[in-house]
């Protein structure tokens, strides 16, 4: 099998579906999920030993209306809010043992998105 390649993980996979469906003549509504899993990696940003990152998933969802000038959309991104380790900072001071500093995701987050296009 071998030797692990550094800050690279084992798998990484990403999807997601769109359902639209007309709502009136001029009108589309739409729902849109999206699904990302990132294995787990081995971090050399130590000074002792290579950290393990383990693996996370990522779920979003997206549900609107839109015609042809305008889109109105609520949002949830991170659905489960997840804290995923995505990095690990490389600090100016020493690192403490038992104490690393990540990088983490974006957590989870809802919103109102309103879009209009320009002619």
């Amino acid at each position: 099998m071998g030797s692990p390649v550094y800050n690279v993980p084992e798998i990484t996979v990403a999807s997601n579906v769109e359902y639209e469906r007309h709502l009136t003549a001029s009108w589309t509504g739409f729902t849109r999920l999206d699904y990302s899993h990132v294995g787990g990696s081995y971090s050399v940003n130590t000074q002792v030993t290579p950290l393990y990152r383990p693996a996370y998933n990522i779920g979003d969802v997206r549900l609107g209306g839109r015609n042809e000038r305008y889109e109105v959309a609520l949002f949830v991104k991170n659905l489960t809010n997840e804290h995923a380790n995505l990095a690990d900072a490389v600090m100016i001071g020493a690192e403490i043992p038992g104490q690393p500093h990540f990088v983490i995701n974006q957590p989870l987050t809802a919103g109102v998105e309103a879009r209009v296009r320009f002619k």
